[in-house]
């Protein structure tokens, strides 16, 4: 029992710590968890006998690379030129968007150090001072975090390099990896142990696809709704808005304010719709999507 504990903390003090180079695998077995329904359920459907025979689970795997490039291909070659082109007009025109904003700020400055009393000015600024304290640690920490990342660039790339091949594999020996698996508890333990997997391979699994599935959805409602109300980059933010939702409560939140700024800085108008909208969004996801697609 002391060896199997001290062999757990050191594998675990090892992934811990090269847990940015293992980002490209763990994204390859989230994806694994997308495409493991559709080849197990693609390998039942291919005969059991003939020439297939011994490559079922090969060919289904192919076959779901072929189909899963064709999707990818044909969205980038679809809509993924305007995403693309959206996207750079927002990243460059966030300093744009800033400064807009800073302008404005100006003049509300001067109403406000003209308007308000000298007393309430005083509390304002003292609490503006400690969020503002707050913001910079948090800044520095985030440098120096950036500083670590950077490091760790040239074994991300080299891991997505190999994610196709990581994945493939991953895909099509998951029963011989089940089976090994199985093979080193005792036989007693084995059917216990197999009934656990199963229910926290079924339940995380569908928590993942879950998930993916809100950040379609989430991400298409939000674009389509930006486009009808006339705000800038719609595709860019609906993009945004998709990848946010996967980030746990701030997520939306952050979303709104991206698109936020982008409304103030080009048509402050707007900003009552786009609250509205985003608004709608989240009350669509945690009334009738989320009770239902984590529910199932």
């Amino acid at each position: 029992m002391l060896l199997i504990i001290g062999a757990l903390a050191v594998v675990t003090w090892v992934l811990w710590n090269a847990r940015s180079a293992l980002f490209p695998f763990v994204l390859g077995m989230v994806i694994a968890y997308v495409l493991l329904p559709l080849v197990n359920r693609l390998e039942t459907l291919i005969p059991d006998r003939g020439i297939l025979h011994h490559v079922r689970r090969t060919f289904a795997v192919l076959v779901v690379y072929i189909v899963g490039i064709a999707v990818l291909v044909i969205a980038v070659m679809t809509i993924g030129p305007a995403i693309y082109r959206e996207t750079t007009e927002l990243v460059e025109s966030v300093p744009n968007y800033w400064e807009t904003l800073r302008n404005e700020s100006n003049y509300w400055n001067r109403r406000y150090e003209e308007d308000v009393p000298e007393d309430i000015k005083i509390q304002i600024e003292s609490n503006v001072d400690q969020i503002g304290s707050t913001i910079t640690s948090a800044v520095q920490t985030g440098l120096l975090t950036t500083v670590g990342t950077v490091r760790r660039f040239v074994g991300i790339v080299f891991g997505l390099l190999i994610l196709p091949l990581w994945l493939f594999y991953v895909l099509k020996d998951q029963k011989n990896g089940s089976s090994f698996f199985y093979s080193l508890w005792p036989v007693y333990l084995r059917g216990d142990v197999h009934n656990v997997v199963r229910i926290v391979d079924r339940v995380l699994g569908r928590y993942i696809r879950g998930q993916l599935f809100l950040g379609v959805v989430v991400g298409s409602v939000s674009g389509i709704g930006f486009w009808v109300i006339g705000v800038q980059q719609p595709l860019a933010l609906g993009v945004v808005a998709g990848v946010l939702e996967l980030v746990p409560i701030l997520g939306p939140w952050i979303s709104f304010l991206v698109a936020a700024l982008v409304v103030l800085a080009t048509d402050p108008s707007k900003i009552i719709p786009v609250a509205i909208l985003c608004f709608m969004v989240q009350q669509l996801e945690n009334t009738f999507l989320v009770p239902r697609v984590q529910g199932t």
